[in-house]
């Protein structure tokens, strides 16, 4: 092409100085489409050569015949079709129309490739193809786009796990079984013949891009029997030979790594794993409660549609720690401390409200100026007024108000509060049962003196050391007193390796009995460390209403375990017996806001109780009463009229009403217990200060 425009350029420079305007334009045409055919073939250098030739070759007064730029037309389509190759064959090859057909065809794509292994290399192209439709589907306006790739990429791993994963991983299980029962466990009987059919075709394929991710087929297929022969060895732990040889098969077939089929120690009764409840902890507080007597947790029955009830108990926390080591207990306290951080963010929240802190400040003082009156006891109408203003602030779909919202919120603080002293009860009960292998707890020899002869001289005045050395030189038939056999002694000293080893066993069996002897006072370390963040008394001076909520939080707590244990005898799935982790996290939030003293001061449970006693009176002086009015009447054998009929009915409603006065009388007195027995866990305070006087005095 650039030959023929220079036979043609050369032309007209000859007919130049005799030509016309309309050669020269022709003539500076051609030699600029020269220039751009010696530039790279952009859009923009086609698009002005394109210009040019137009000049030169579609004049009506061209110079030239049609047969003399016909070549170079042609040349010039043919360098237009190899710029624009790429798009057209980006255009030809486009494969978005597979999504408006994918529910047809896609699966149909998927079945075909997997009966025909030779063909799995096709696999990665036809994934190729399914990503054609990502633009269209982006650009859409009917809906959100990002969404609809969600979903298209969802159904597209449900068709590639449904028509290659699942078939190839159990075609595979399968051949290994077979396999290993033919040959190794010698049952010929169960050998199947050798298809021309070779799995291997998808397990040796590269990794492929899907979507956002890459997909490995042989991975997923090494994950399906890991998990498999994990889950069977671990019932039979007897065929763990079997499953290393169809293991080792895997790896020479099909070049699949599978992990070995190791169980880690522990026992049947494992239990839940206390290492993920750590790190779920802020779901294992709202899903479980708490008792505080029995120490255990009971998976409540609204958050599983299983028909048993997970528990954790002192002996799995005892379980987990051993398997995993007492390092455990470390990182529980710290998972705690976060969780803890994070729910007294949000109880701060509540009573910075100004709803709650100015009904709250209302109460104190009420309180404070009718305390006389009221003989020191906060009367139960303003707890019962407290709760009905807060249905009037919204409930929820399910009928809570923010109230009830707030009382799981502090349930749920005592449950990671009871989790942290079960996870201390158990690594004490984890260390008594080690501590049975130690001869003696008390004046325990240290080992180290006894082969390191330079530590032995130091600690020459232990009467212990003494006794035992003297009494294994009189074992060796050797004079205890003799100085040279000591001194032949101290030479013969053990190894470096030994003294490291027995020096390990000191320090093991040391921290051991501390441990057992002391334990850990985590409520004290928590209590500390979060003072540290609420000392601004200005910024968090509304945590000191704290205790005023707490009244009118025991009456929704008492009648939610009522209806809770009323369930438990019908049959019904809801249903609890415990919570002990609303009474355990009231106490810990009073000591925390230096609120105990305070509340005790409202007498709260002394006025409930007799506000319950004067009630069960005055209902049992009535029902008396009605009963005699109707002993006289059937004495008298009187006819009985519709207002003795009413009269009935509500004897029978009082006697039903008083049994549930009863019952909560019981709930109260419980919760009474619980929170007396709570505050024996911040004791410390009062020890303290007791302290703090004798120092002074």
């Amino acid at each position: 092409m650039n030959s023929q425009l220079f036979s043609f350029y050369s032309r007209l420079n000859d007919v130049l100085h005799t030509a016309g305007e309309a050669v020269t334009d022709q003539h500076t045409a051609i030699g600029q489409a020269m220039v751009l055919l010696s530039k790279p073939q952009s859009p923009q250098n086609l698009a002005c050569l394109d210009i040019v030739l137009s000049i030169a070759f579609q004049r009506g007064d061209c110079y030239f015949q049609p047969r003399d730029y016909e070549p170079v037309m042609s040349a010039y389509n043919v360098i237009c079709r190899l710029c624009w190759v790429q798009k057209q064959m980006a255009a030809a090859t486009n494969c978005d129309f597979l999504y408006w057909q994918r529910e047809g065809f896609v699966p149909i794509f998927f079945s075909a490739i997997y009966k025909s292994p030779p063909k799995a290399y096709n696999l990665i192209f036809l994934m190729e193809a399914l990503h054609d439709s990502r633009p269209a589907i982006l650009s859409s306006r009917h809906a959100d786009g990002p969404a609809l790739i969600v979903k298209y990429k969802e159904y597209l791993k449900k068709c590639l796990h449904e028509g290659i994963i699942e078939p190839l991983c159990t075609e595979i299980e399968n051949d290994l079984r077979l396999n290993t029962h033919g040959a190794v466990l010698g049952q010929p009987f169960r050998r199947i013949e050798k298809e021309t059919r070779d799995p291997a075709l998808f397990t040796k394929l590269q990794a492929f891009r899907f979507f956002d991710e890459w997909v490995q087929l042989s991975h997923l297929v090494e994950d399906y029997l890991d998990v498999q022969f994990y889950n069977l060895n671990a019932l039979m732990t007897n065929d763990w030979k079997t499953y290393e040889e169809m293991r080792n098969l895997a790896r020479e077939r099909y070049g699949l790594k599978i992990a070995e089929g190791y169980l880690p120690g522990s026992i049947v009764d494992q239990g839940l794993d206390v290492l993920v409840i750590t790190k779920n902890i802020h779901v294992f507080v709202a899903n479980y409660t708490y008792n505080m007597n029995e120490q255990i947790f009971v998976q409540r029955p609204a958050v599983t549609e299983s028909k048993h009830l997970n528990t954790l108990h002192i002996r799995h926390v005892a379980n987990s720690i051993r398997t995993h080591g007492t390092g455990i207990m470390n990182t529980t306290v710290n998972y705690v401390y976060k969780c803890l951080l994070k729910k007294l963010a949000i109880l701060s929240q509540f009573l910075f409200d100004d709803h709650i802190k100015s009904r709250l400040l209302k109460d104190i003082k009420f309180f404070a100026a009718n305390k006389e009156k009221t003989n020191g006891q906060l009367p139960i109408q303003r707890a019962e007024k407290f709760a009905n203003d807060m249905k009037k602030l919204g409930v929820t779909e399910d009928g809570k108000t923010c109230l009830d919202q707030f009382r799981n919120l502090v349930a749920e603080i005592g449950n990671a509060l009871g989790y942290m002293r079960m996870v201390r009860s158990g690594g004490l009960r984890s260390i008594a049962e080690a501590a049975v292998f130690i001869p003696a707890l008390v004046d325990i020899p240290h080992l180290e003196k006894f082969v390191n002869p330079a530590l032995a001289e130091e600690d020459l005045d232990d009467e212990l050391t003494e006794a035992i050395r003297r009494a294994k030189a009189e074992a060796e038939g050797r004079d205890p007193d003799d100085e040279d056999d000591e001194e032949k002694e101290e030479e013969a000293a053990a190894p470096p390796e030994t003294i490291g080893s027995i020096r390990i066993v000191d320090e093991v069996v040391a921290n051991m009995t501390k441990r057992l002897a002391q334990g850990s006072d985590y409520f004290k370390m928590l209590e500390e460390a979060i003072a540290r963040k609420l000392n601004d008394e200005e910024k968090y001076s509304h945590l000191r209403n704290f205790y005023m909520i707490i009244p009118p939080m025991t009456l929704q707590h008492v009648e939610f375990m009522i209806r809770q244990k009323e369930q438990l005898v019908k049959k019904n799935k809801e249903g609890l017996f415990t919570d002990d982790g609303f009474s355990l996290g009231c106490v810990f939030l009073l000591s925390l806001f230096g609120n105990m003293d305070t509340f005790e001061s409202l007498h709260w449970f002394e006025a409930v109780q007799t506000h319950y006693a004067n009630r069960k009176r005055d209902m049992a002086q009535t029902i008396a009463e009605r009963e005699q009015k109707d002993k006289e009447r059937r004495k008298n054998k009187k006819k009985l009229d519709e207002e003795d009929e009413d009269a009935d009915n509500d004897l029978k409603t009082m006697q039903l009403t008083l049994t549930m006065v009863d019952s909560a009388v019981r709930e109260y007195k419980d919760l009474d217990n619980a929170f007396a027995s709570c505050r024996v866990f911040f004791r410390y305070h009062v020890e303290d200060d007791a302290e703090e006087e004798e120092e002074e005095e």
